[in-house]
């Protein structure tokens, strides 16, 4: 009974890992998706005047960078497995 209960014991701590490096990466995710809304933000109003196709551009193409973070984000939280439930 001591062999099984350890590798419980160990089992249980995997899991909580995988949850901790799963809310880990979720986070970085999300901070990197709010530095580029932020800087696109700025880079936008910087532009506007001077080259206002340019600041369209940046616009779009941060919008599309938040897109795929957002999805890559979604795709994590799906598949990350918690070993609870294998």
């Amino acid at each position: 009974m001591t062999g099984i209960a350890i590798i419980k014991k160990k089992y249980y701590l995997r899991s909580d890992y995988t949850k901790k490096m799963k809310r880990k990466i979720l986070w970085i995710l999300l901070i990197i998706t709010a530095l580029v809304i932020i800087s696109a933000v700025i880079t936008y109003f910087i532009y506007e005047r001077e080259k206002p196709w340019f600041a369209f551009y940046i616009a779009c193409g941060a919008g599309v960078l938040v897109v795929n973070l957002i999805i890559v984000g979604f795709f994590i939280n799906k598949n990350f497995k918690d070993k609870d439930r294998r």
